[in-house]
């Protein structure tokens, strides 16, 4: 027997031990079932998503030197991810989400250590240990996963601490999926060496980045870099502490469809430049501290007030609902300049 497939079955208990003797079994799959226990045999592929199987994760499992995809989603383990998971040489795809799973054994360890083990699965294109109790900061070792990986997903995971720098040599890496955590500090301008990152669409040929650090408590202002990331269609800095101004730099990001910068404490006015972003389906800056003119050229003619509520100081087009500019202001203004210059020459003080 190669393929044991038992979905949906309404299987309860636990998975006996004697299945380990399939000697010639590749895929087990028994998605959706009611089972418990702790049994996982040697493997090509074990997908046990969607049971009620509890426990830890045991060690042995790094016995299954040929696995290539391990999917416990949807279950009630618990305890630390296990560091022996490195083991597995050939794994490609590796889902714990939606489990109770901490990132150490002991309460004074914080680091997630099991970031380190895993870099040593050279094929691993896939990462999801969202919705977890981890608790813990991002290892620098997580520059050091190889190139092949291709999905990083550790959403409310409780990851607290700063987004390392060594985070920009993940060159190929097409989704960073971090929101709902506790993340702090700055976002570091390596995430310029994010600019490679490709997903490929099939027919279109199309590259594909999403990058959402939403809902976490980045501070200080937006790396200017960012604006270097020519192949982000998705980027999502909502819900944090994020200051300063919006980066003139943003116009570089000519692949973006959705912007959402809202509930910050942004400064300053929206770029004009950011018009010519001709992909811009999204745009969010409310609750923010914004002012000035809202641009209402190129997709600006698309978004409506919900788009700017709760800022400072806006006004722009009528459609808008803000109060009008002063298009008398900038007149003004620059002739004040002329008549102190004009004042200047001649020795006249102005007041």
């Amino acid at each position: 027997m190669e393929i044991l497939t038992a979905e949906q079955a309404g299987l309860t208990g636990a998975i006996p031990k004697e299945i380990g003797n399939l000697r010639n079994l590749g895929v087990l799959e028994m998605d959706l079932n009611s089972l418990r226990g702790h049994g996982l045999p040697n493997l090509e592929q074990l997908c046990l998503g969607s049971n009620t199987l509890t426990g830890v994760i045991p060690d042995s499992i790094s016995n299954a030197s040929k696995l290539t995809k391990l999917d416990l989603i949807s279950n009630r383990f618990s305890g630390p991810i296990p560091n022996s998971l490195g083991s597995l040489k050939l794994l490609e795809i590796l889902n714990l989400g939606r489990n109770n799973l901490t990132c150490a054994s002991s309460s004074s360890e914080s680091e997630l250590r099991f970031i380190t083990s895993l870099t040593n699965c050279r094929f691993l294109r896939v990462l999801w240990v969202v919705d977890n109790p981890l608790n813990g900061t991002i290892s620098v070792s997580i520059g050091n996963f190889s190139t092949s990986l291709q999905n990083f997903a550790a959403s409310n995971c409780t990851i607290k601490g700063d987004i390392p720098a060594e985070i920009g040599n993940l060159s190929n890496l097409p989704y960073l999926i971090l929101y709902g955590n506790d993340l702090t500090g700055f976002i570091p301008a390596t995430v310029r060496g994010l600019l490679k990152l490709q997903a490929l669409r099939i027919g279109s040929l199309k590259v594909a980045i999403v990058i959402d650090l939403s809902s976490n408590q980045f501070s200080g202002d937006i790396p200017s870099t960012v604006g270097g990331l020519q192949n982000v269609i998705k980027l999502f800095l909502d819900d944090n502490r994020l200051q300063g101004s919006i980066p003139e730099s943003f116009s570089g990001l000519i692949s973006l469809e959705f912007l959402d910068l809202s509930q910050n404490n942004l400064s300053g006015v929206i770029p004009k430049s950011l018009e010519a972003l001709q992909r811009l389906t999204y745009f969010n800056v409310s609750f923010n501290r914004l002012r000035g003119e809202i641009p209402n050229g190129g997709p600006f003619m698309n978004f409506t007030k919900g788009s700017f509520m709760s800022n400072e100081a806006f006004c722009g087009a009528p459609w808008l609902q803000f109060p009008p500019c002063d298009s008398n202001s900038h007149h003004r203004s620059k002739n004040r300049r002329v008549l102190l210059i004009v004042f200047a020459s001649l020795g006249i003080a102005s007041c």
